[in-house]
């Protein structure tokens, strides 16, 4: 299936390409031209559609996609915004790394015994399906749906 603007993905092939020769410094997880590269940004399209609350309204009520959207001053209605390319591109390296949907391992264990060998889990270790690396490139124009909508800010 090609990337197709506006039916699966926000970027183009072209798009793709300039971001991981030109843009982007450490891409390992990303060779050219493969399925699995289509596949990961198809997908990381399709989770940032279902995953985030996008602020304002569809252009369109009959489009595709959730962008582009009306009421933001500074992003043209018949725009998409270039912080959401970046995060669908920094997806799915994420998701050629690792299922971001996937249930961890550990999930449902906090402590694990078994004869003389004791485990305690960390169970802070959830797996976001948007990272916080790459819902910074889109927090100020909407939030995930799994309610974990800003970042927080350690120092």
């Amino acid at each position: 299936m090609a990337l197709t603007v506006g039916t699966n993905s926000y970027v183009t092939a072209a798009e793709v390409a300039s971001y991981f020769t030109r843009e982007r410094v450490y891409y390992d997880n990303w060779e050219e031209e493969t399925d699995d590269n289509e596949k990961a940004l198809i997908q990381a399209a399709r989770l940032l559609e279902y995953q985030m609350n996008w602020l304002y309204e569809k252009t369109d009520s009959d489009q595709i996609m959730q962008w582009p959207r009306t009421g933001f001053a500074d992003i043209d209605t018949d725009a998409i915004p270039q912080a959401v390319k970046y995060a669908q591109m920094e997806l799915a390296i994420e998701l050629k790394k690792n299922d971001q949907t996937s249930f961890l391992e550990s999930a449902g264990f906090n402590y694990l015994k078994i004869e003389n060998i004791a485990i305690k889990i960390n169970t802070n270790q959830n797996a976001q399906v948007i990272p916080d690396h790459v819902f910074a490139y889109i927090s100020h124009i909407g939030g995930r749906k799994d309610g974990t909508g800003s970042l927080k800010r350690i120092r």
